[in-house]
């Protein structure tokens, strides 16, 4: 519970990840927002919640899996629990990536300038 206490503040950051930067100039505003908010639903299509568990319980299996080859079954257990918080957020931070990059290419496939 309070580790997603502590991913709640990278989770309101990452939330905003998909609103590109567009030059503006003569681009109809309402044909846009219009634009944005489609190109964004086709980012929220992006699997993130397979993103994140994948590079969880890689990451978790891949600290418990050193931490039991020194020997030592506690600290393989707090290893893999760290592993997967560690990697759930880079999983995380990967899917939200993924979506901002999807927005910005449905965004260019309109015609948009987008410069981030």
């Amino acid at each position: 519970m309070t580790w997603t206490l502590r991913l709640m503040p990278l989770l309101l950051l990452l939330g905003c990840a998909t609103t590109p930067i567009v030059d503006q100039a003569g681009v109809d505003p309402e044909g846009y927002e219009a634009d944005l908010k489609e190109c964004q639903y086709y980012a929220d299509q992006v699997n993130s919640g397979q993103i994140v568990a994948s590079k969880g319980a890689l990451t978790g299996l891949f600290g418990g899996l050193l931490s039991m080859a020194a020997g030592s079954e506690s600290s393989a257990k707090k290893s893999a629990g760290a592993g997967v918080m560690a990697g759930g957020a880079k999983g995380l931070a990967d899917a939200e990536a993924k979506k901002a990059r999807v927005a910005r290419q449905c965004l260019r496939s309109r015609g948009y300038i987008v410069y981030d």
